[in-house]
Formats: C-alpha cells, sequence, structure tokens
C-alpha cells in the first residue's frame, strides 16, 4: 500500500527517483536518480522524498508528488504505475529520474517518450504502463577520459560497476547534477511553461 508522507488535494507532477531499495544499495551508482532527487527536493526547500511514500511539493507554480520506488530496478514499473493511479496524474506529466552510462558524469539529459536504451528499470516501466510517452530525467554516470571520449564500463563488469558503491566524489556529483536538474525544472515551470527535451552539462567534481 502506498503511504501519503503530506496532504495534497492535487498534483500537477509526478517525480520519480528509481534505482534498487536503498539500505546496501543507497550509494550504488544504480540508484544515482534517487540521490538527485533528495538533492533537487532540499534545494526546492520541500521535505526529502521517501521510499514507497507519495510526498508533495511545491514546484514553481505547481505542486509535484515527489516518490523514490522501494522494488528492485528492474520490477520498477508495477510500482510506478500504482503511483500514478493513487496520484491521479496524467501520463505526460510523469517524470522518471534515473541514472544513464550512455551519459557522461555531469550530463542530464531530459527526454521525451525515449526508447529504454538497454535501462532495464526504464524498460520495466513501458511494459507496466503500456506506453514510452511520459518525461525521462537522464543523470549521466560514465567517466570521461582526458580526451573527453565518454569511458563506459565493459559490458562483462557493467552490471557489477552499476551496484557498486559510488565513491564520494561521485555521490557529490550526483547531488550538484539533482540540485541543477532541479533548478532547470524550476525555471521551466515557472509561470506554467512547458517542458522540452533539452540536456544541461556541468563539470563533474573529480
Amino acid at each position: 500500500m502506498l503511504r501519503y508522507a503530506g496532504m495534497a488535494s492535487s498534483f500537477d507532477w509526478c517525480f520519480v527517483g528509481i534505482g534498487n531499495p536503498e539500505g546496501q544499495h543507497a550509494r550504488d551508482r544504480h540508484n544515482a536518480g534517487k540521490i538527485a532527487l533528495r538533492a533537487a527536493a532540499r534545494a526546492w526547500a520541500c521535505a526529502p522524498p521517501r521510499e514507497g511514500a507519495i510526498a508533495p511539493c511545491i514546484v514553481a507554480d505547481g505542486v509535484a508528488a515527489l516518490y523514490l520506488t522501494r522494488s528492485f530496478m528492474n520490477a520498477t514499473g508495477a510500482e510506478i504505475k500504482r503511483v500514478l493511479n493513487a496520484s491521479s496524474i496524467p501520463l505526460r506529466r510523469l517524470v522518471v529520474w534515473h541514472d544513464d552510462v550512455d551519459l557522461a558524469l555531469g550530463t542530464i539529459r531530459l527526454s521525451w517518450a525515449a526508447r529504454s536504451g538497454g535501462h532495464r528499470g526504464v524498460a520495466s516501466i513501458e511494459r507496466s504502463i503500456g506506453s514510452r510517452f511520459w518525461w525521462r530525467l537522464r543523470f549521466g554516470i560514465s567517466p570521461q577520459g582526458q580526451d573527453q571520449r565518454l569511458r563506459k564500463p565493459d559490458k562483462t563488469i557493467l552490471a557489477d560497476w552499476l551496484v557498486a558503491e559510488a565513491n564520494s566524489a561521485e555521490l557529490k556529483c550526483y547531488e550538484a547534477m539533482g540540485v541543477f536538474a532541479g533548478e532547470g525544472l524550476f525555471n521551466i515551470l515557472t509561470r506554467g511553461g512547458a517542458l522540452h527535451p533539452t540536456t544541461w552539462r556541468l563539470a563533474p567534481l573529480l
């Protein structure tokens, strides 16, 4: 059963951070989306979201439902479907915050109706809700070389790398990306502005 960490008569947006259950996975690279959403909530002066609880947050001129999934990444879809039903938010106003190994650390991409690209959490959501017409806020976690080329981990070690604990510099960058993305969304949504696909970049703190 979903819990409400506050009261709101209605929601304008649903911002969901996905990853693996916290505890031993709280600092994993695969949880970058959750870490980023918590940082954004602090920047918005809202109570930090918790796993399994819908929390209202004033963002620009509307009220957002903040939510962190408690399922494992590969089984995220059914949980998000329940959140959408409980909050009565239309699919076009869902923004899923997640890690992305195809982007460099420090890169943030807001995408609409994008294919999963092999991200199993995103694929789970697509299967459960039967659509990919929703927003994704993608946080780059892969390193870059001095030549600025992406150094994506080899597929033979990728699964273990994703569920390994990020180092302190990576964690600081996830939080900085969350604050940066939060400010970007706030500016877009102020006075009823519409979201549009965009890319932000900040220098990784490494």
